[in-house]
């Protein structure tokens, strides 16, 4: 039932516990977990003010609420968001006043884009009623640290090198180009750049507080930029083997693109190649992507070199005004 008398409020950071509490049973155990690693995460790093929590009440009972993180290049990602404000059929009403009061202290903070993710068709159909765009059907894939291959020759003869971006500012600056250069045509979300630009894809990369230029990489061919890799490494668990010779950690690969003209004679290869000798390099466990679920390609590629998928879910998409 439509409960449009509640009164909305931002929610304070002593006061986030509770309002986490309120919000997890009304989500799927695996993103309950999820959010609250993000969570945790940006408390751990002192970064409150990356939090962005509002809660409506009615007679003093939390009636909806709703938790986003801030992201770097004018992004936010929302974690949750549940409104016992629907409208009679059970469905969101776009008009939400939790969503609506979560935009007002979005748009004065510089955030244009807000991205959401659904595990379920329920999510999926909450997310649209709410105003999203879907984006993209996103498959989670995994790799073992053993079923790492190492580098083929390429299909074709070719010089090629990859250059570690490290921190050299200007190697940086070629990696992003690359980068902006491969969206080109890609089939890997292309609905995205009707959202962002590619600017603002990849400073998100490059301001993300997991970055880490060393396992940057820029692939060269024939002496000219062809293409880029971004890692990302992520801590092992408290459970993991204190052996140092036990693979533990995973490598992520955050973005791996080839330019337009550099497609189609396998250095997609090469690059996971090379993906594959910095996570051994690491000692990982194992390396873990996402990719779109219709870059028929993409997806090809991996599994044949015995990527697993592990899962799924859609991404979706909304333009802020400021």
């Amino acid at each position: 039932m439509r409960q449009s008398n509640a009164s909305v409020r931002d929610v304070p950071p002593a006061e986030l516990t509770a309002c986490l509490q309120w919000l997890l049973p009304h989500v799927a155990p695996p993103r309950a977990h999820w959010i609250v690693a993000q969570i945790a995460d940006r408390v751990g790093r002192k970064r409150l003010a990356d939090i962005v929590s509002v809660e409506s009440r009615l007679n003093g009972q939390v009636t909806g609420a709703a938790i986003t993180l801030l992201q770097p290049s004018a992004a936010a990602t929302l974690l949750a968001i549940h409104d016992d404000n629907r409208l009679p059929e059970g469905r969101f009403a776009r008009e939400s006043a939790v969503l609506n009061r979560l935009l007002e202290r979005l748009g004065p903070s510089g955030v244009r884009f807000l991205q959401a993710s659904a595990d379920s068709s329920e999510d999926a159909i909450a997310l649209k009623d709410l105003g999203f765009e879907e984006i993209a059907q996103l498959v989670f894939l995994v790799l073992d640290a053993e079923s790492m291959m190492p580098a083929p020759p390429p299909s074709i003869e070719t010089t090629i090198e990859f250059k570690v971006v490290g921190h050299d500012e200007r190697l940086l600056e070629i990696a992003c180009e690359v980068a902006a250069r491969s969206f080109l045509g890609t089939q890997d979300c292309p609905r995205l750049s009707e959202f962002r630009s590619a600017i603002e894809i990849v400073n998100g990369y490059k301001n993300a507080a997991t970055f880490d230029p060393t396992i940057w990489r820029i692939l060269m061919s024939e002496g000219e930029p062809a293409g880029c890799l971004f890692l990302t490494a992520h801590r092992a668990s408290p459970e993991s083997p204190e052996d140092k010779n036990t693979p533990s950690g995973v490598i992520e690969i955050g973005y791996m693109g080839l330019v337009p003209e550099c497609r189609g004679i396998g250095l997609g290869k090469r690059i996971l190649a090379e993906a594959y000798q910095i996570a051994r390099g690491r000692n990982a466990a194992r390396m873990v992507l996402a990719v779109d679920s219709e870059n028929s390609p993409a997806l090809s590629l991996y599994r044949r070199q015995g990527w697993i998928e592990a899962s799924g879910e859609s991404v979706w998409g909304m333009r802020i005004c400021s």
